[in-house]
């Protein structure tokens, strides 16, 4: 039996894989964890992270900003995709805001707009980030609570997977993206569902601009923050929900970084175009 299969036979990743096929747990969970990590300020990106092949990739960041730069690199890679400068700019799955408080500082868009599911969330960014032209909202991303092209850009970072319609998202991104806006997405998938994720976005008229696959990049800064994260869950979170704190930070014993290293899921980034209009 290969690594992969007895961690998936394992008690706890059995009955994780039962209960996210509940619609709300997703919101629940993400709940629970902001409010856990309400009073930590210094955990504000929570991504796999992103290791940049050169140095001049990686971004210039604050010294309170160093703990976090794997995670924040990611966003930086995700960003540099299209120039961000003076464009309406929405996240889909905000979570802590240390991601849209980044691109708001170093891509200079016009506005960025955090959409997150969680009260706590919300909250946490609220209190944590003020400028001018960075909001954040609680919302939906299955119906969201903005005008029809309303953004230049709609963004996703490790949040699109974790949909329960993606079909809703893609209708709901295609009403508020201004004609010929773009969606940025980096994310993992399982392999089988890849391709599935392209034939929606066809479907739904968007124009796949680029496509990367970054899986080793991602698994190297895996490696490396593996220690930062593991000692922080260990200080922040309570023993019953540890693992499942280790499963959404991905750590290198968990069952998405098995994964990844076994092949059977994937972490791509995608730029995609809407229509121009008439």
């Amino acid at each position: 039996m290969t690594e992969l299969e007895l961690k998936r036979n394992n008690f706890y990743v059995r009955s994780y894989r039962k209960i996210r096929k509940w619609r709300y747990y997703t919101r629940v969970y993400y709940e629970m964890l902001n409010f856990l990590y309400r009073k930590h300020s210094d955990w504000r990106c929570i991504n796999y992270g992103y290791l940049p092949l050169n140095d001049s990739d990686s971004p210039r960041l604050k010294p309170e900003e160093e703990s976090e730069r794997l995670a924040l690199s990611l966003y930086h890679y995700t960003a540099s995709k299209l120039p961000l400068q003076g464009l309406d700019v929405l996240e889909v799955g905000s979570g802590r805001g240390g991601g849209a408080s980044f691109v708001h500082r170093y891509h200079n868009p016009h506005t960025m707009t955090g959409l997150e599911l969680t009260r706590n969330g919300v909250i946490f960014c609220k209190r944590n980030y003020q400028a001018p032209g960075l909001e954040f909202i609680i919302g939906n991303a299955l119906e969201i609570p903005f005008e029809e092209q309303s953004f230049d850009v709609v963004m996703s970072v490790e949040s699109f997977h974790a949909l329960p319609d993606r079909i809703a998202f893609i209708h709901e991104m295609m009403r508020v993206l201004k004609p010929g806006g773009y969606f940025i997405c980096s994310d993992v998938i399982e392999q089988v569902v890849y391709e599935i994720i392209l034939k929606l976005l066809d479907e739904a008229g968007m124009t796949i601009k680029s496509v990367e696959m970054i899986t080793d990049r991602v698994m190297a800064a895996m490696h490396q923050d593996d220690g930062r994260k593991i000692r922080k869950i260990k200080e922040t979170v309570p023993t019953p929900f540890r693992k499942a704190a280790e499963f959404f930070a991905g750590t290198t014993g968990s069952y998405p970084y098995l994964k990844l290293k076994c092949g059977e899921s994937i972490y791509y980034n995608l730029l995609a175009q809407a229509p121009n209009g008439l």
